[in-house]
């Protein structure tokens, strides 16, 4: 219980003093970007795409 204790305490201490830790938590729990940042989306080759599928019937 202490040791959980500790942590959490030393967690608030740091989101309040060290800007480059919150920045840190942001970044990887919120899924934000800084400033100047641009997120990039690629779409996937052709060849992974699925198959369009033959709507005529088959006898």
């Amino acid at each position: 219980m202490f040791q959980e204790n500790l942590s959490l305490y030393r967690g608030v201490y740091r989101l309040k003093h060290d800007i480059r830790f919150v920045e840190y938590v942001t970044r990887t729990e919120l899924g934000m970007i800084g400033k100047n940042e641009y997120i990039v989306r690629f779409a996937p080759p052709k060849d992974k795409l699925l198959p369009e599928t033959d709507k005529t019937p088959k006898e």
